[in-house]
């Protein structure tokens, strides 16, 4: 089985539309090539990239429709790695936290919008919103769906913002952290009031995970 990390469906460089390859039922991108860096912190000194492995294939889900916006979901794909990482793989959540669980996002994203990438890893601590919630009319208004998820906080101030698109959001689960959610996207800026960050609800897509990877055991899973 190939080492394997997930993330939300990739954009192509410059902004240009995706090119689609049929291989079975997984669209592939076709431009290469793309590196993942693993167990680092600082992204602005290639010697201090601790791990590097060359992405050899990106499987999208099949329902990611990338000519609507990502609010309409799906927003979840696979990275086949070259070689399998040193780090230990971080288990998925099982099932839906409640509301109000605490959950942390991290990420290279713009600290303020419309702002500058950190080269600095960061990260933020922001309650799961209830679907309910976060579907009322001066948030999305009915838009976000059973596989999506919202967190953050009403009064905003605190939370993803452009450039974290793909990172994990991971909240404690059995005594460990597990990642619950992709940074997706958002609305109206940056930890703004009532606009939360929505997310791709992983336990969603456990099953389209397996089928393409034979993986499900989180003990075994060489998912990263």
């Amino acid at each position: 089985m190939p080492p394997l990390l997930f993330t939300s469906s990739l954009k192509a460089p410059n902004g240009q539309s995706p090119v689609y390859d049929k291989i079975g039922t997984i669209p592939l991108y076709l431009y290469m090539p793309l590196i993942a860096v693993l167990n680092t912190t600082d992204i602005s000194n290639e010697s201090e990239w601790n791990e590097h492995r060359r992405v050899t294939a990106v499987a999208v889900h099949p329902n990611y429709d990338p000519t609507i916006s990502v609010i309409k979901g799906y927003d979840i794909a696979l990275l086949y790695l070259a070689n399998y990482s040193e780090q230990p793989p971080m288990a998925l959540y099982s099932g839906k936290p409640k509301a109000g669980t605490k959950a942390t996002a991290v990420g290279w994203g713009h600290t303020v919008f419309r702002g500058q990438g950190s080269d600095i890893l960061q990260e933020v601590d922001a309650p799961i919103v209830s679907n309910e919630v976060c579907n009322q009319p001066e948030s999305y208004n009915g838009q976000i769906i059973d596989s999506q998820l919202c967190a953050g906080f009403a009064k905003g101030g605190k939370d993803a913002c452009n450039g974290d698109s793909g990172g994990p959001l991971m909240a404690l689960q059995d005594g460990k952290y597990k990642q619950v959610g992709i940074v997706s996207g958002g609305n109206g800026g940056c930890a703004e009031p009532n606009k939360y960050t929505y997310y791709t609800r992983v336990s969603s897509f456990r099953t389209w995970i397996e089928a393409q990877t034979g993986l499900l055991d989180d003990s075994e899973s060489n998912l990263h």
